[in-house]
């Protein structure tokens, strides 16, 4: 490059550029401060990176461990929805089976209807209870019982044995069998 070239370059500068770098020319501890304060600044935004890339590292770190979690919840969620698929399957027909039935019952049956099948469930335990001491009572009594059934096969007995008694039991089924 001729002296001509560089003389050209100069003057195509603005003039605050070449008067600036002309002070640094001429004043090397100026330069030397520049070049210091720069390296400061290029030290502290040096820092101010490793800062802002330790908090975005920790920011993917995070969304890796959401995404994990993301990945873990679908697998769960794709299981369950498989059973419900399943469920759903398996019970389809009986209920589409039942459809007009429950369709039906729904039109005929009232809230006046539902109140009193719940007071009727109510009462059921009571209603277990008497009639398990029923029972109860029956059974304590079975021996009697058996007692009186043989004293009546024994009358019966007694009482086929009466002549005439014959005649008399099939006058009762020709009357029983008329009215």
């Amino acid at each position: 490059m001729t002296a001509n070239g560089i003389v050209s370059g100069l003057r195509a500068l603005p003039r605050r550029t070449v008067t600036g770098a002309l002070d640094l020319v001429q004043h090397p501890q100026l330069l030397l401060d520049r070049i210091e304060a720069t390296l400061s600044e290029i030290a502290a935004l040096t820092l101010e990176v490793y800062r802002v890339t330790a908090a975005a590292n920790a920011g993917v770190a995070a969304v890796a461990e959401v995404c994990a979690e993301v990945e873990r919840t679908t697998a769960q969620a794709a299981v369950q929805v498989r059973r419900v698929e399943q469920l759903l399957d398996s019970y389809t027909e009986p209920l589409e089976a039942v459809a007009p039935l429950v369709a039906e019952t729904a039109t005929a049956i009232s809230p006046d209807h539902v109140r009193l099948v719940g007071r009727l469930l109510d009462l059921v335990p009571d209603e277990a209870e008497r009639v398990e001491r029923a029972v109860g009572n029956l059974v304590a009594r079975a021996p009697d019982l058996e007692e009186l059934g043989e004293r009546l096969n024994s009358v019966g007995e007694v009482v086929e044995g009466i002549p005439g008694a014959g005649l008399l039991r099939r006058r009762g089924q020709a009357a029983e069998e008329s009215g």
